[in-house]
């Protein structure tokens, strides 16, 4: 098991989901109007 190999998944799966609810947020505060 290499760590680095863990970290750099971790990383990406928080970045993807981070964009993901902003996308998320940004579209539904858009079309709440």
């Amino acid at each position: 098991m290499c760590l680095n190999c863990i970290n750099q998944f971790i990383i990406q799966t928080v970045y993807i989901v981070l964009s993901f609810v902003c996308g998320t947020y940004l579209f539904r505060s858009e079309h709440w109007d």
